[in-house]
């Protein structure tokens, strides 16, 4: 990052500030910002990639800070997320960046700038199995990107990743952790044969079974995620999905179709 100059410094926040300025909370902020990507047509890859970085750390601030300005938001957010930043870099660079998270949080309470309490507005609603402060200092941490292969797959998909020198961990037979920020859309050969799932998503299966020909109602489908994990162990149910949203089931019809399942009902 020894190649940002101030100039660029300041350019990139210009950008994260318009990509904030337009957003109104009435959408998925990804999606609102794959539009503003498509209007902004001059910004490269590598712009889109740190305005996402930005609005993205900036999130996981949450309500913390709010007395300070944006832009000094941004650079407590970058510093408590990350380990290198040209940001905090120009305009705090007596702040350690090599720090835990837990000193540096500790460094912004002794500077009065950041109270861990503030982050999380709605602690008293945490279930007392989890430790408050390990959660909201969690927020600050990029978490792995799971994926699940199909049952029967797991060699195939070994094999890929080792050629391609992709690191991977195996959670259970069927779930995969990868680096966040893995690009697997190039590999052409994995679809239908892996899908991107979070790890408590593929837990659920854990807390239910079924025998063949059992009739069974995915009430709020969404794109399908959960009904892929549950015909994968029960093939041979009867499957009904539902949702609202008929521009979602869509998405399940595609994902069904890349994974070679036909029977199944939709409402």
């Amino acid at each position: 990052m020894s190649d940002f100059s101030e100039k660029r410094v300041q350019q990139q926040i210009r950008n994260f500030e318009r990509a904030m300025d337009g957003y109104e909370g009435n959408e998925p902020f990804a999606r609102y910002l794959t539009s503003f990507f498509k209007i902004n047509k001059q910004m490269g890859s590598k712009d889109r990639k740190w305005t996402s970085r930005l609005c993205y750390n900036y999130f996981r601030l949450g309500k913390g800070a709010t007395q300070l300005s944006q832009q000094k938001r941004l650079i407590i957010a970058e510093y408590l997320c990350e380990t290198e930043s040209p940001f905090v870099a120009l305009f705090e660079p007596d702040w350690n960046l090599s720090l835990s998270l837990e000193e540096k949080i500790a460094f912004l309470k002794k500077l009065e700038l950041l109270e861990l309490d503030t982050i999380f507005p709605f602690k008293k609603y945490l279930s007392s199995a989890i430790d408050q402060d390990d959660f909201i200092q969690n927020q600050f941490l990029q978490p792995d990107l799971f994926i699940r292969i199909r049952k029967g797959k797991e060699k195939f998909v070994k094999a890929i990743f080792e050629a391609e020198q992709i690191g991977y961990k195996f959670i259970t037979e069927q779930t995969v952790a990868l680096a966040n920020g893995t690009s697997l859309q190039r590999f052409k050969d994995l679809d239908g044969v892996i899908e991107v799932q979070d790890l408590s998503s593929q837990r659920t299966l854990e807390f239910m079974d079924a025998f063949p020909k059992e009739n069974w109602w995915d009430a709020c489908a969404a794109s399908g995620g959960k009904a892929l994990l549950f015909l994968d162990k029960h093939p041979t149910i009867n499957l009904l999905v539902s949702d609202v949203r008929m521009s979602i089931l869509r998405n399940l019809d595609e994902r069904f179709e890349r994974a070679g399942i036909k029977a199944y009902r939709k409402k």
